[in-house]
């Protein structure tokens, strides 16, 4: 599963393209103006990670991650138990 081939590298005016193997194709969904490419560089090493259109909606913010995690029912352990009570301190 792990083929390696040698994909074209364009040169452009903005930048530089990478021209796939047909073989490599990405499956339809991937034309979607919604579904993104995310490159990754680790150290000399260039990886190429396909996002379907569905993840594209993944969350931006860290509230919006909280808003859709499941909440859980955990009965927690009273962590006061066994403490010596608060001083009443005046201000």
């Amino acid at each position: 599963m792990n083929e390696i081939k040698s994909p074209r590298l364009i040169h452009t005016q903005a930048g530089r393209a990478i021209e796939l193997p047909s073989d490599f194709e990405l499956p339809a969904q991937f034309d979607q103006p919604e579904a993104e490419i995310s490159v990754v560089r680790a150290g000399d090493q260039l990886i190429i990670r396909a996002r379907p259109k569905d993840a594209a909606a993944a969350p931006k913010t860290f509230r919006e991650v909280l808003d859709r995690m499941e909440s859980i029912d955990v009965e927690w352990p009273d962590v006061d138990e066994g403490l010596l009570p608060l001083d009443d301190i005046k201000l």
